[in-house]
């Protein structure tokens, strides 16, 4: 999970009961420099106690076990691309594929030029004329001889 802080803030990670047993399970402070920018806790894995971090994984479901699994995968990926860039990685990897097309860039000053039949309104058409894309869907293609409906609210 992410959160929002600022330099110098502490947090700490204690048991259900910290009112009554004050245990500390984990703290660490933000970066004072500003120079890190994720920070991992891993309730699970016991350092030096194989046996013991078995038994915490297998109190795990499998929807908690694949998170947690994609959670030291994508910690690992960023202590490699902080070893490779000097940067932090901000993302988490693997990474969805991108949901729009991107154009490829080969080259500096490089230019794509595109057509589109999509245009910008100065005034919106009419409820009945504005469908869900959903809805509409092949049927929403123009041919190259045909003007879209509401091609009346485009300026031109």
């Amino acid at each position: 999970m992410g959160t929002a802080s600022f330099k110098g803030h502490r947090f700490f990670f204690g048991k259900d009961d910290y009112e009554e047993s004050k245990i500390v399970l984990h703290d660490f402070a933000i970066d004072a420099h500003g120079t890190q920018n994720c920070y991992y806790y891993d309730p699970l894995t016991v350092k030096g106690d194989k046996k013991k971090t078995e038994e915490n994984l297998s109190m795990l479901t499998l929807s908690e076990y694949e998170k947690y699994s994609k959670m030291l995968r994508n910690k690992k990926f960023g202590d490699e691309y902080f070893k490779f860039t000097g940067r932090e990685y901000m993302s988490m990897y693997p990474r969805d594929k991108p949901r729009h097309f991107m154009w490829p860039a080969d080259h500096f000053d490089q230019v794509h030029w595109v057509t589109t039949r999509e245009t910008h309104f100065h005034s919106l058409p009419s409820a009945k004329k504005i469908k869900k894309i959903r809805e509409l869907g092949s049927e929403r293609v123009l041919n190259d001889d045909e003007v879209s409906e509401s091609q009346s609210h485009v300026n031109t």
